[in-house]
This record gives structure tokens, C-alpha cells and sequence, in this order.
């Protein structure tokens, strides 16, 4: 309350000032004046073709140039009519984030909270270029001569002391915020919505005001976002990256992990740099080298496009991304989109080790890698092995993928044909992945193809993408389901990926033509069985036995138009939970076994209409408790009442 008191203080004052005094009226009309020159387009604009960013209708800007042109990249203009606009300067070199890889949307809070500030500097700089302090202090030397009154109320906004200098400035700043236009004045011009909507394109036009090179240097030094004052910092980074983003563009990721003292090196990125251990030109952080082991990878690495490189370049690290990278590129995947691409090393990113180890370990038995000569490096874990043997004992585990790597290298390297089938399963059931996402895309407008993963469809430009081509969210994310009813999983869910190990092992070998759709069938019955031992083997910790004795004495009974039947083994209590998608196996079977409750199916004969009926069973009599169809929807009260005929019909003949 007091400070919208001290508020309304200040306007009653302000507005006085500019009634009276015909000099602040002068001032205040000649900001006003040129604050109407702007509005949200010219406040902050991208100027394509020269490369730079105006501000405030071309008083300011900041100019771009491509490091052929000149050695700074990017020079900032913050000096007009012979005034240093230093805060605008900060705040647009420090304070304005531009967006690369991160495209999700900026929060409203944040936007409105930075068009503020920009805002109130934009009032201030207005008064700097009016001479706005120098003209109030004469001002309000005037006001002191002329206008005692108004003189008084000025000095006990501040609280005035006639000795004390700091109380004199305060009367001073005081006497200038009331002749600066305040942001009430700015909205009718400057809307903070629209100037919000304005703030956030120039936050997605990097890419308009930097020559194209430059920007794709950016993307790699930045992947998410940078600001001004970095890209300026960056400045000899740029210089030296210049020609090699020239030459090779898509392949700049690896450049970051390449040390920095040699990119002037004008063959930084050749090919034999990834098939070799060379420790003086590549960093720590990378790893394991060889970055790969077969040139056919490194051949295929190099046709990607920059959004597949980039991603693998950033995660080159692990080495299972390597093993991923390796089993694609015995495919031919040219015609692919480079997001589905991108999308399928993700998903095999963390199984593909398992699965490569699995192939590996299956081939060293066959063909005993362990006693090859060419093998001085590994021997396999609980093998004799001699004293003086320094050979590091190995098992088919993902903690070994290293030495496992390094063993197929040794064997390719005296039978090169092992490499291939080694990888033939992986390649296999990841081409099933590949040409199953393949065909989603096939089902969409090329511009939506770049959205498939989930951390995509997060972007900006996602749902307008979606409005432009009258397509309803519901409808994209419904291609991305594998359905078997009442069972739906996402084709970027780990369920058939959790089952590829035991395909793996059951399977001598994967079938060359093998579908996503065909593996996720069998993962299905995987999943199904797997559930059922881990109940079964629950139920017998538990309670020792897994058989009961039936409540009913007869297979069927018949009331109207319906068939009941009770569920009377495990087996048939787990189906009819996995059938209709209910938690009757996993919360009753228990008390089913120990004879404290009953669960019956009910079917009608005419209709396809299907329920389970389950029984409290106490002293020897039935007593309801729910009846349900699949997904746990409620029965109808008609069906209750055959239910509890049905109850009452076997309570008699107990």
C-alpha cells in the first residue's frame, strides 16, 4: 500500500513538473517523440543482407563479417549523436542468448523479465540522447528560483538535506526520473507481449546474421546457445576452424576433440587420423584409440551429414556408441533420412555393446580365437592359465567391451571376412529398426521427419510445423506405436530392445529379411513368460505351492444369456490378467492360493462382451467384491445383478 502511495506521489509530480515547467515539457515531448519513431519490428531487427542486427531503428547495430573479410567477426556500434550507449551495449553483447541446438521454447517468464530491462534501457538511452542529465541539472536550478513550491515537494520526495552532497545527487537523480519517460508511456508504443515475441525471433536468427561457415562453427563450439561477448571471445578459434568448415563441414565435431595447437594443420581431418593411435593429435577425452577399427566405418562416418557426425562426435567416448556406429555401417543407409539415422544410434546405444559381446563371445568358442597366435593380449576367465601368462583374463561381460574390441581387431587383422560376421546380427536387427522408422516417415510430409525423436517434438516450431499440415498431435504420436491389443508400446520404448539379448541366444542366427514388427511379436511372448516365472517363482517363495482347490465344481455355469467360469489354475489367472489388463495375477493371486478369495470370467453369448468377477470367499460363501472389464472399467448395473444371482446360485450349493 505504501509504495503504490509513493507511486502515485511520484506521477501527481511528474505530471505537475511537465505542466509548469516548460523545459521538462520540451524534454519529455521530444523523447516521446522519437520513442514514437520505434516499434517492436525496428527495436531490435536482423538485417540479412548487410549481416547485422539494427537497433532502435538504425541508431545502433552490431555488423557481422566472415573471417575472410576481416579479423573481427563481430563489431558493435553503440555510439550515436556522439553518445556511448554502454548499458544497451552490455546487455545485447552479455545478456541476449541465441539459440542453436536447444529450440525449445524460451520460458514466458524469463522472455518478459528480459524485455523489461531491455525496455528500461531503451527509456534511459532516449534520455541520454536529449542530454537529459546535463539539461535537468539546469532544470532544476530553474525550478529552485521559480518554483518554490513544486522545489519543496521535489525535496521531500528525497527527503532533501541542503549539507549533505549525497542528498544533493539524490535530488538530482530524483529530478531525472521524473523527466524520463516511464514504462506506463513505453507499452502504448512498445507492448511487452509483442515486444516478447519480437525478443525471442532475434534469439532463432543466429543463423540469418552469420556467414554460414562461421555459424557452423558455432553449432560446434555452442551446441545449445551462446551469447554475443562469447562469439567475440571465440574470435581466433573461428580463424583457425575457418578452412576446415569450409572444406569439411559435416566432420567440425571432431575438430573439439583434436588438440588445439594443430588445427592449422591442413590435413586435421583425414581419414587415417580416425584409423590410427595417434595420442599427440587427439585429446583425452575421446578415450580409447583408434577412434575405429575398420575403415569401412570411418568410409561411412564421412558421407553423414552434419546431424548424424555431431551426435557421435559428441559421444564418441563410449565405446559402445562405437560398436553402434560400426554395425550401421554395414548397411547401406544412404537413403535414409539423417534424423532416423540419428534416432537408430540412440536407441541401440547402450544394447549394442551387450549384443556385439554376445556375437563375439559365441564366434571365439567356434573358431578359438583364444589360441590364435595372433592373440597375446586376452585369454578367457576361468581358463588355466600359467603363472608367468600376463594376459588379462576375460569373460562375456560389457565391463571387457574393450578387450573384446580389441581381439576381433587382432583376428581381422589376419581374417579380415570376421569383422562382418561378427556384426551380422547387430546390423540385422538394427536394419529392422532402421527400415521400420523408414516407413513411419514415409507416412509424413518431409518437413515433420526431423521431429521423431521425443526431445525433438519439444522444439518451437513443432506444433506450427504440425497446424501447417493439418496434422493432429494424436495422430503423428499414434505412427510411433506397436500395437498387439490390448498391448501398445512405443517403437522408441526399451521393450523389444530389452528382449534382443535373448533373441541373441536363442537364435542361431537373425534373419536377413527380419522386421521390427516380427521382433516385437516375439517380444511380446518374451515378456509374457518372463512375467509368469517371475510371479510363479514369487508365489512359491512365498507360499510354497502354486495349486489351490477349485470353489465351483463345475467348468461352466449359465445364468441368461451369460457363461461364467472360474479361474482355477495360476496359468488361466495370469492370462486373464495379461488379457484384460488388469492387476488381478499381481494383487489377488496370493489370496486366490490360499483359498481367501475367487476370481471368475463372465462372458455373454451374444455380444463380445467380457468381464472378471472376483469374490471375497469367507466360512465356506462367496461375498462380492468387484466386477470389471478389460482396463479396469466398471461393469454396468445390470451385470452386477447376474453377478450377484450367480454368487447367491453358488453359496446354495455349498
Amino acid at each position: 500500500m505504501e509504495q503504490n502511495d509513493k507511486l502515485k506521489q511520484h506521477q501527481s509530480l511528474s505530471i505537475q513538473l511537465r505542466q509548469v515547467v516548460p523545459s521538462i515539457q520540451q524534454l519529455y515531448h521530444e523523447q516521446a517523440a522519437f520513442l514514437s519513431t520505434l516499434n517492436v519490428q525496428n527495436v531490435l531487427s536482423v538485417d540479412v543482407k548487410q549481416q547485422r542486427i539494427q537497433i532502435l531503428n538504425h541508431c545502433f547495430h552490431i555488423q557481422f563479417y566472415a573471417p575472410a573479410e576481416q579479423a573481427e567477426l563481430c563489431v558493435p556500434q553503440f555510439i550515436y549523436q556522439g553518445h556511448y550507449a554502454e548499458a544497451l551495449e552490455e546487455f545485447c553483447l552479455h545478456d541476449i542468448v541465441f539459440l542453436v541446438g536447444d529450440q525449445s521454447p524460451q520460458h514466458s517468464l524469463y522472455l518478459r523479465n528480459k524485455v523489461k530491462q531491455l525496455r528500461q534501457l531503451i527509456l534511459q538511452q532516449v534520455f541520454v540522447l536529449f542530454d537529459g542529465p546535463s539539461r535537468v541539472q539546469t532544470i532544476l536550478t530553474e525550478i529552485r528560483q521559480t518554483q518554490s513550491e513544486l522545489f519543496q515537494q521535489l525535496c521531500q520526495q528525497v527527503e532533501f538535506n541542503t549539507d549533505d552532497s549525497t542528498s544533493k545527487r539524490s535530488l538530482l537523480a530524483e529530478l531525472q526520473r521524473l523527466c524520463c519517460l516511464d514504462a506506463d508511456q513505453a507499452e502504448d508504443i512498445l507492448p511487452l507481449q509483442s515486444l516478447m515475441n519480437s525478443y525471442d525471433e532475434l534469439c532463432c536468427s543466429a543463423n540469418q546474421f552469420l556467414e554460414p561457415h562461421v555459424y557452423r562453427i558455432i553449432q560446434t563450439a555452442f551446441p545449445e546457445r551462446f551469447s554475443l561477448q562469447e562469439l567475440m571471445d571465440h574470435t581466433y578459434d573461428i580463424h583457425l576452424l575457418y578452412p576446415h568448415a569450409i572444406e569439411q563441414p559435416h566432420m567440425l565435431g571432431f575438430v573439439r576433440l583434436m588438440h588445439r595447437d594443430l588445427w592449422t594443420s591442413r590435413d586435421l581431418l583425414a581419414k587415417r587420423h580416425f584409423l590410427k593411435t595417434e595420442t599427440k593429435l587427439w585429446q583425452k577425452k575421446v578415450a580409447k584409440l583408434p577412434i575405429f577399427d575398420e575403415s569401412r566405418t570411418v568410409n561411412w562416418l564421412f558421407k553423414q551429414k552434419a546431424v548424424v557426425t555431431d551426435w557421435v562426435s559428441q559421444n564418441i567416448q563410449h565405446s559402445s556408441i562405437r560398436v553402434a556406429v560400426t554395425a550401421l555401417s554395414y548397411l547401406d543407409t544412404q537413403s535414409y533420412h539423417p534424423e532416423i539415422i540419428v534416432t537408430t544410434l540412440k536407441y541401440f546405444q547402450h544394447v549394442a555393446a551387450r549384443l556385439f559381446i554376445q556375437s563375439c563371445y559365441e564366434h571365439a568358442l567356434q573358431q578359438h580365437w583364444f589360441e590364435l597366435e595372433a592373440n597375446q593380449h586376452v585369454v578367457l576367465k576361468n581358463r588355466r592359465q600359467d603363472m608367468d601368462d600376463q594376459r588379462i583374463a576375460i569373460s562375456p561381460s560389457i565391463l571387457y567391451l574393450d578387450e573384446w574390441l580389441e581381439l576381433l581387431r587382432r583376428v581381422v587383422e589376419q581374417q579380415p571376412e570376421w569383422g562382418k560376421r561378427v556384426y551380422t546380427k547387430l546390423s540385422r536387427v538394427m536394419q529392422a529398426y532402421i527400415q521400420h522408422l523408414d516407413k513411419i516417415a514415409q507416412k509424413l510430409p518431409e518437413d515433420l521427419v526431423i521431429y521423431f525423436s521425443e526431445d525433438k517434438q519439444q522444439h518451437r516450431d513443432f506444433y506450427l510445423q504440425l497446424k501447417q499440415h493439418k496434422l493432429h498431435i494424436e495422430s503423428f504420436r499414434q505412427l510411433f506405436y506397436l500395437n498387439r491389443p490390448p498391448l501398445r508400446v512405443s517403437v522408441f520404448d526399451a521393450y523389444v530392445r530389452d528382449y534382443l539379448p535373448e533373441h541373441f541366444e536363442t537364435q542361431k542366427e537373425v534373419l536377413k529379411n527380419v522386421t521390427w514388427k516380427s521382433l516385437f511379436h516375439q517380444a511380446v511372448q518374451w515378456h509374457d513368460q518372463l512375467h509368469s516365472q517371475e510371479l510363479l517363482a514369487e508365489l512359491k517363495r512365498k507360499l510354497g505351492c502354486v495349486s489351490w482347490q477349485p470353489i465351483s465344481h463345475e467348468a461352466y455355469y449359465f445364468i441368461e444369456s451369460w457363461v461364467l467360469e472360474e479361474l482355477k489354475d495360476i496359468d488361466r489367472i495370469i492370462a486373464e490378467s495379461r488379457r484384460f489388463q488388469h492387476c488381478l495375477a499381481a494383487s489377488f493371486a496370493e489370496r486366490i492360493i490360499v483359498r481367501e478369495y475367487a476370481a471368475f470370467h463372465m462372458s455373454h453369448t451374444d455380444a463380445q462382451r467380457h468381464l472378471t468377477l472376483g469374490c471375497h470367499y469367507i466360512a465356506g460363501q462367496l461375498l462380492f467384491d468387484q466386477l470389471e472389464y478389460p482396463n479396469n472399467q466398471k461393469a454396468l448395473p445390470d451385470d452386477v445383478v447376474v453377478a450377484e444371482q450367480f454368487i447367491a446360485m453358488l453359496n446354495q450349493a455349498q
